[in-house]
């Protein structure tokens, strides 16, 4: 059946109405001559509310099924275009992001709060040394993701470690997914800075918090996933890392632990897997 177009189903009921409208002509006509102007105007209202209804009901009704098929194919356009599909490189995000949303939130929120106090609330009076120890207790909190990442490589993917992709591929999926984890803090920094720190800093200061994201995963591999000593070691790399940036040298600081990072996770990632063979 073809699409009814509005035109077409308003004569359609107008046509059906002519008898009742004959009569409220009548009505109206008795009306004016009374000098009941208000009266002939809501009979005429009426009539017209009842003329416009029955054309949308028949419009519908006709077209239910044009629309229908219509709207689900805009509908499943719609959701082709927007669904995401994620590969291997991504698989620890999209676990963090439908397993581990609430987690996800809840450092995201700390982390806010935290870089609002050094850049939003004390933004008058910037402190360098108070906005390092706020950001490495934001990787602090980030450690738990970690935790999270860690994990699920090593129980869901495990049989990633027979696929014949090489360590710096792992290593770079790692590096990746914190890289992405943190791009709501650079934003944050960036957007709110207003000449505290120099961007060349702030974008030093991300790349050194993906470099320390990832020494906590060499710290989980040689920990065998024990939190305790998890912990106790990212204490240690917190008041390591603290102290490297006060020299004021954050390339370089940053550099250093990009390597002492890949140097863990390079011992300690295929020792991990024999202690599972075991």
């Amino acid at each position: 059946m073809s699409a009814l177009k509005p035109a077409t189903g308003l004569v359609i009921s107008t046509a059906l109405y002519i008898p009742v409208l004959a009569y409220s002509c009548f009505v109206i006509g008795m009306a004016l001559k009374k000098s009941l102007l208000s009266t002939g105007l809501l009979v005429a209202a009426y009539q017209l509310l009842m003329i416009v209804f029955s054309t949308i009901v028949l419009y519908r009704t006709i077209n239910r099924n044009n629309l229908t098929s219509q709207f689900s194919k805009l509908v499943n356009r719609f959701t082709s275009l927007s669904r995401i599909r994620f590969g291997y490189t991504t698989f620890l995000l999209g676990h963090l992001f439908h397993e581990k949303k609430m987690a996800f939130v809840v450092v995201k929120i700390f982390s806010i709060l935290m870089l609002s106090v050094s850049f939003v609330r004390n933004g008058d009076d910037f402190d360098k040394d108070l906005f390092s120890i706020f950001f490495q207790l934001i990787l602090t909190a980030h450690a738990m993701l970690v935790f999270y990442f860690v994990s699920f490589s090593e129980s869901t993917l495990q049989f990633s470690r027979n696929l014949p992709v090489p360590l710096y591929k792992t290593a770079g999926i790692y590096l990746f997914t914190f890289s992405i984890l943190l791009l709501p803090e650079l934003a944050f920094m960036l957007v709110n800075n207003h000449g505290n720190l120099p961007v060349s800093n702030i974008l030093l200061q991300y790349l050194t918090a993906a470099a320390t994201l990832f020494l906590y995963t060499g710290i989980l591999y040689a920990c065998g996933l024990n939190m305790e000593g998890y912990m106790l070691f990212v204490f240690i790399a917190f008041l390591m890392i603290f102290f490297l940036q006060k020299t004021g040298q954050q390339l370089l600081t940053m550099m250093a632990v990009l390597f002492i990072g890949a140097v863990v996770f390079r011992s300690h990632y295929y020792s991990f897997e024999k202690a599972l063979k075991e």
